[in-house]
């Protein structure tokens, strides 16, 4: 029976987490991740870090990983270890491909393994509950940790009551040795799927289907780089557990894939699209505080050609949401419905001189396949209406109380978008204005949501992502996490040192100190290197109406609300809009297209609700600095 299996033989059939081929050898020792390697087997056509763009990386990590898959199934290679139900599966897929002429598609290859799911990963003993949840089922969970010479990992999993793990280093410090146990087996047929590592470094994946009888040794050596070799010593490794196997874990990343391609289609694909509302259903709405249950809305744009838009006030807010796997994934990890917002204004020089078009709609958003401009941006009214119906967004009104729309100076706001127009999207920040808290931001898997993307995975992510981009314009951590601790170029696990060895603190205690609206970013205006604010669309959103004084007059403070802070549920919970203009106090076109919805929906196939917690919190100092955001409830602490 093979104890151990190295996640490279596993990738040999079917390129499990292909993230890792270029790394791991055909053997059980542990590997260090050669970034340089990995990036070449993402982007075999060529990469620059210092030039990638976060949103360019998803699209391109995912149709090479397809296209790994679709290649091993064609090869017809299998391991000896693999299910032999599980090989005549693949083999009759394979021949039923051949047969039809479309074994060369790689869309279709992926398309048949995910139909034949059942067959391929059927359930088995140890697996988690979430494991029938397809959509992000790849993330693994936090077990323990380990530090070399000092603290020892003791506990268990469903598959085994013992396990332990210890690491010790040579005498030179150049290497370490991990010994690994496995014992009291609680049945023959339960293996576990583990992954040890640490942040800028990924150790080994193990497949573990059987007691050790003595421990288990391999060795790695130290990194080089000096931070990295501190973190090892002081921070150890972590040790982390999969739902289920490598098969049904490879299935999971192209459900999750399908789930995501949508951001990148114009027109959306009806697979993406059903993706899209299976994830809705079974991950977001499962909570009463996300329904009503999103259905299909026949009444399309017919409210917003029929409503003046006279009956827009300059300040109003636009709730936005696109059915491309990547809208609802906020309402998943954020704990609102929307996933995008904008802001209308009236320009009143525009008005002053009797001018036409003088609404329009301020955004920050980010070039895609459905829209077609880069960055903070302006669009006519009517304009934009027409784009967003061809993006096929789902779009509610927002209006403002009087009293904040009579606090809401258009000239000045319009003021704040003039500087900061064609800054490119706020990539730089947009995490940071999200994680708030320690532990209870990070999205959890169905049904118990007790399965959870933890900060130990999440570290590793961010470090792993800036070993990548490096000083990219887009590098979604660096430069965000210097900000808070008064340094300048540090990579991740440089900033990871500093923040133990120098701050004493732990890394989590720097990237939950509060995002300041007075940092400036290096990043890119119309194209060009550039030092301006980075704003995501809510904080852009929030910005205008912080230097349009709308906080100022409401609440007696500019300053006492850090726009950098705010996600779509903290300006959309904030109780600034008009409830007169709700429900029953909607214009009767309102009214007669969606009866049940409070809000005016001014376009979109599918009913679209802002929840939860609409209209619901008074204005406060520090707003939206201390909140969490677990699933499946989404509460949030008072004040938070």
């Amino acid at each position: 029976m093979n104890v151990f299996m190295s996640f490279h033989q596993t990738l040999r059939l079917i390129a499990t987490v292909m993230l890792m081929a270029s790394a791991a050898t055909a053997t059980t020792s542990a590997f260090d991740m050669d970034v340089t390697a990995l990036a070449a087997t993402l982007f075999p056509d060529g990469f620059t870090g210092s030039t990638m763009s976060l949103d360019s990386i998803a699209p391109a990590v995912a149709k090479r990983f397809t296209h790994l898959i679709a290649t091993a199934v064609r090869s017809g290679a299998a391991p000896s270890w693999l299910p032999s139900n599980t090989v005549m599966q693949v083999a009759k897929i394979r021949l039923s491909l051949q047969v039809a002429g479309t074994l060369d598609d790689d869309a279709v290859v992926v398309d048949a393994l995910l139909a034949a799911r059942k067959t391929l990963a059927p359930a088995a003993l140890g697996d988690d509950p979430s494991s029938s949840y397809p959509y992000w089922g790849f993330v693994p969970k936090f077990l323990g940790l380990t530090t070399p010479s000092a603290k020892q990992y003791h506990g268990s999993t469903p598959c085994f009551a013992s396990v332990n793990l210890s690491s010790t280093f040579s005498a030179d410090k150049k290497s370490v040795q991990f010994d690994m146990s496995f014992e009291q087996q609680t049945s023959a047929l339960c293996s576990d799927h583990l992954m040890i590592g640490a942040p800028g470094v990924l150790l080994k994946f193990l497949h573990v289907d059987a007691e050790t009888s003595s421990a288990l040794q391999w060795h790695r050596n130290v990194s080089t780089i000096a931070s990295k070799a501190w973190l090892l010593e002081n921070k150890g490794v972590n040790v982390f557990r999969f739902n289920k196997g490598w098969v049904g874990l490879t299935l999971d990343v192209l459900d999750t894939i399908t789930l995501m391609s949508g951001a990148h289609q114009f027109p959306l694909k009806k697979e993406a699209l059903d993706a899209t509302l299976n994830f809705l259903h079974n991950y977001v709405e499962r909570s009463p505080r996300m329904q009503p249950l999103t259905v299909p809305r026949p009444i399309g744009s017919k409210v917003i050609n029929v409503l003046n838009e006279s009956y827009v006030e300059s300040g109003d807010a636009l709730c936005i949401l696109r059915y491309d796997g990547l809208g609802p994934l906020v309402g998943w990890h954020a704990g609102f419905s929307a996933g995008h917002t904008t802001i209308a204004v009236r320009d009143p020089d525009c008005v002053a001189a009797g001018g036409q078009d003088c609404l329009a709609i301020y955004e920050s958003n980010a070039k895609s396949a459905f829209w077609p401009v880069e960055g903070i941006q302006k669009t006519p009214f009517k304009l934009w209406m027409k784009q967003a119906e061809l993006a096929e967004y789902n779009v509610l009104l927002a209006p403002l109380s009087p009293e904040a729309s009579a606090a809401f100076d258009s000239k000045k706001a319009i003021g704040f978008f003039k500087k900061n127009a064609g800054n490119n999207y706020g990539f730089l920040n947009m995490l940071w204005t999200w994680i708030d808290v320690k532990n209870d931001n990070f999205p959890c898997l169905p049904p118990n949501y007790d399965y959870c993307f933890g900060r130990q995975a999440f570290e590793m992510t961010i470090a792993l992502l800036d070993d990548l981009m490096g000083d990219s314009h887009t590098n979604p951590a660096r430069q965000a996490l210097n900000f808070r601790i008064n340094t300048t170029n540090l990579s991740i696990t440089e900033i990871m040192q500093y923040a133990g060895e120098t701050l004493h603190i732990e890394f989590f205690d720097v990237y939950v100190r509060p995002e300041q609206d007075s940092w400036m970013y290096n990043t890119l205006q119309n194209g060009k290197p550039h030092i301006g604010r980075s704003n995501i669309c809510c904080v852009f959103v929030c910005g205008m109406w912080k230097s349009g004084g709308m906080f100022d007059k409401l609440y007696g403070d500019t300053n006492g609300i850090q726009c950098g802070e705010q996600t779509l549920w903290d300006i959309f919970s904030m109780k600034i809009y008009d409830d007169n203009k709700l429900g029953v106090g909607r214009p009767q076109v309102c009214r007669d297209a969606d009866p049940t919805n409070p809000m005016c929906q001014l376009m979109g196939n599918y009913t679209f609700h802002a929840t939860p917690d609409f209209n619901t919190r008074s204005l406060y100092k520090n707003m939206g600095q201390n909140c969490s955001s677990l699933a499946p409830n989404f509460t949030r602490n008072q004040g938070c």
